[in-house]
Formats: structure tokens, sequence, C-alpha cells
């Protein structure tokens, strides 16, 4: 049964300024694409016009999803799951493009941007339908089966970027829908000494199948275990209230999260290795893993404080700089645009969030506010990714930068999830 549409339409709560911001993003996308491609080794001027194209493609998506009450949404998104689930899972049977499965069509989609909405709506209604129940261990499970189906079928395709951005997502819907906070730390403590501990193994190229790998294993758990004992022993002759209980719920995360680290260390591909790799160490290997991590750095430094001027960016247009119109667009941006413009760049972004947070805070429904929060966080954690990648300060992930990247799923996606935020703002009595 669909929800009640009784609400009237406000056109004054219409969010005039998210629109305008997430516009201008677009054109200033556009001219760096035009920038990054119309000159070089790789010149191909076409790409330019075909984001014009995807753009008003989006904008329809978008007029759409403003439209339509989001809370009709609310009675598919079941529905909506299972075909999410059911296309991801068809896509692994396609052979292999560039050594990945993502894409239908040679390329022109990656369900996985559509994914990413599909798993908010879903969460959001379960959250919010289970909001008087959701301090319970059992609602916390099945919220987070929800994610990590999804998450499984990402992470296999394989797309390590864009499974990680489904972590700051849940998160954040896990706490505004009212999830016990030590449940979320059984999220985040494993994650982090996870992250930690599987870019130390590759770091130090720990091979932990081998005889010496086990030998440092088995150390590493006497060690632990000592640890554990003494912190225990401490606590204890201390009056700190629960505090043996927080030693064995502590270690017990910090040793999940190692466990995930051995086991998933295992099943990540060379090329990410090398990318994790990279992140820590650009220098081990400049010309392969790491070169471009150091163009990135490279180009973003030569922008100086006002930049080099549009078009006259000196490694974008001697092509040192990779992928500078998808995953290093910024670093395009910044070369050219220098400092100053690469912080207006941020500041536009920032707008973007703001006004998003803001339709969160003025939904009239838990679905629409749990709805508006997981998109919020979606396009929060990609432009954090996409920017610290750039700068060196997040391994490469391939995750592109919202409204910005040349693609069209990503932008089709972003701009879907805008008129969604604009939907929730505009639905008020």
């Amino acid at each position: 049964m669909l929800l009640a549409t009784s609400k009237k339409i406000r056109i004054k709560e219409f969010d005039v300024t998210l629109l305008c911001t997430a516009l201008i993003i677009s054109v200033f996308g556009v001219l760096a694409i035009f920038s990054a491609v119309h000159s070089g080794l790789r010149s191909n001027d076409r790409l330019w016009i075909a984001q014009i194209i995807r753009l008003a493609i989006a904008l329809v998506a978008m007029s759409v999803a403003l439209i339509i009450d989001y809370r009709v949404l609310h009675s598919f998104s079941y529905i909506f799951y299972a075909v999410g689930f059911l296309v991801l899972s068809v896509l692994l049977l396609f052979p292999e493009q560039s050594g990945v499965r993502r894409w239908f069509m040679g390329g022109a989609v990656q369900p996985s941007e559509f994914a990413k909405i599909i798993l908010i709506i879903t969460l959001a209604r379960y959250l919010g339908d289970k909001r008087r129940v959701s301090r319970i261990f059992k609602t916390f499970i099945a919220a987070g089966i929800i994610v990590m189906a999804y998450a499984f079928l990402i992470f296999m395709q394989p797309a390590l970027g864009y499974t990680l951005t489904l972590v700051p997502i849940a998160l954040s819907m896990f706490y505004i829908g009212g999830i016990n906070e030590i449940y979320l730390l059984l999220l985040i403590i494993p994650g982090v000494v996870s992250g930690i501990t599987t870019i130390f193994i590759l770091d130090k190229g720990w091979n932990v199948a081998s005889s010496m790998g086990i030998i440092k294993a088995f150390i590493f758990v006497a060690a632990y275990g000592c640890l554990v004992l003494l912190a225990y022993y401490l606590v204890s002759r201390t009056r700190f209230k629960n505090g043996k209980k927080w030693v064995k719920f502590i270690s017990a995360c910090v040793l999940a999260g190692i466990l995930f680290a051995l086991i998933g260390t295992g099943m990540l591909r060379d090329y990410q290795k090398s990318r994790l790799i990279s992140f820590v160490d650009p220098g081990s290997d400049p010309k392969g893993s790491g070169y471009q991590i150091i163009q990135s750095k490279i180009a973003i430094g030569a922008g100086g404080l006002i930049g080099q001027g549009y078009l006259q960016g000196t490694q974008n247009r001697l092509d040192f700089l990779p992928a500078q119109h998808t995953d290093f667009i910024f670093s395009v941006a910044a070369e050219e645009g220098g400092f100053l413009g690469a912080v207006f760049l941020l500041m536009l972004y920032f707008i973007l969030i703001a006004r998003g947070i803001k339709a969160a805070d003025k939904a009239d429904d838990a679905f629409g506010t749990l709805l508006a929060t997981g998109l919020v966080a979606m396009i929060a954690t990609q432009v954090f990714m996409n920017i610290g990648m750039a700068l060196g300060l997040m391994p490469i992930t391939g995750v592109p930068l919202p409204l910005m990247s040349y693609g069209g799923s990503s932008l089709l996606a972003t701009y879907i999830s805008i008129g969604l935020l604009l939907n929730v703002r505009l639905k008020r009595e």
C-alpha cells in the first residue's frame, strides 16, 4: 500500500541553493573535462560533448525524482532491493573487462552507482519502520545483512572503492536510525584495525601463509593475549565501571579486525595491493602504482596560489597526469585554478553537503530523514575519498568526484540523489 500523499507541496521550501550549487559544480566539471581532453597525446574533444548530453539526461532524471513523492519509494523499496541484488549477481557472470566486472553495455552503465541509492532507500525504510526497536541486537543484525549483501557483490566485481563508500553511509544511517552505539563500535573498531593492519601487512611484505608468517602470527597472538590479561588485571584493581566488560569488548573487536585483515589481504587483487602500498610509499614504485599519486601531487603543487590558468596546466596538457578527466579531475582544476580555485570548489561542495543535511533536518518523517542522511553521506564520502586520493591522503580507489568526473552513471546517480534531496525538502506541511 502506498503511503498517504496528503501533504501539500510548499514551493517556497524548494532549495534553490542546493540545485544551483550542483549546476555550478557540473559546469565546472564540463570545463575541466574539456581542458583535460582538448589537447595532448590523448586528445578527444568529443568527451566533453558527451558529458553535456549526459548532464541533460541527468537533469531529466532529477526532475522525475523531484516530481514523484519520495514516500512512494517506501512501498517499493524491497522490490528495488531484490532487483538490484539480481542485477549485481548477474553482473558477476559476465566476462571480465580489463580484469573487472563492473559495467553493462560495454561500459555505458555501472550498476553499483545505482545500487548505492537502492541500498539507501531500503535501509531508510527498514530503520524507519523499526525505529521503536532500533536499539535491539536483532535490528542491528538485520540492517547489517542488508548492507553486507550489496557490499559483498560490489566487492567481488571487484570495486573496493565503491564497497568502502557503503561503510560511512551505513554508519550514518545506523546512528540517525537509533542503532545502539555499542553496536556501532562493533563496526568501527574492527574496521579501523582491519584497515591499518592490512596496510601494515602489505607494506612489510608479509606472506601470512608462509612458515615464517605462521610463526609471527603465533608470537603476535601470545603477545596480544598477555596485553589483554595485563589490561584485565589492571582494570580489576580500579573502580572503573564495567571495566572488565570493556576490556573484553575492545580486545575482541581488535582481534576481529586483525582476522578480517588477514582474510581480506588474501582476497585483494594484485593491483589493489599495489595501490595500498603506493599510498603508504609512492616512491616504492614511482613508474608503476605510485605514478598516479606522484603526478597528481605535482599537478596540484604546480597550481600555486592562483593557478596556471584555464587550458594552461602543463601536467595536464603534456599528459603527465593519468586519468585526468575521471579519477583525477580535481588535480586538473587545482593545477589551473590554484589554491584559491581549489578552495572555491571545496566551498561549493561544502554548501552542497550542508544543504543536504538541512533537507534531512527538515524532513517530516523518519523515512525522509534517513533517506536524506544516506544520500548526503554518499555524496560527502565520494568527495572526501576522491579529493583525498588526489592529495595522496587516501589510497587510489577509482571513486569519481561527484558532478565533476567524466562518466554517465555517476552523474546520473548523483542528480537522482539531488532530486530526492530536493523532494524531501519540498514535501512539507
